[in-house]
């Protein structure tokens, strides 16, 4: 886990039907790869509220040596099919 970073909203409401929740990878560097996801208020529920809004940075490392290992082209083809536009956050400073 190399970064992680959040913005909530509402809260979740307690019982009922299970939230609703999607995700995508963002952003793909050489050893690391953003994983965006977003959970919102249960299917058919209006109107959708967006409970939270979150991306994690993986970074692959060698389980021998636990350095960072690049991300080959064959897996980048893999993953293809679920890239999208990165979370956008509001900074800080």
């Amino acid at each position: 886990l190399g970064r992680r970073e959040w913005r909530t909203g509402p809260p979740f409401p307690s019982g009922g039907p299970p939230i609703a929740w999607g995700w995508g990878m963002g952003r793909r560097g050489g050893a690391g790869l953003g994983v965006c996801y977003e959970l919102y208020s249960p299917a058919g529920v209006e109107p959708r509220a967006l409970f939270t809004r979150a991306a994690t940075t993986l970074v692959m490392v060698t389980a021998a040596t636990g350095r960072p290992q690049r991300i080959t082209d064959e897996l980048r083809q893999v993953w293809q099919p679920y890239v999208e536009e990165p979370v956008a956050f509001t900074k800080r400073g």
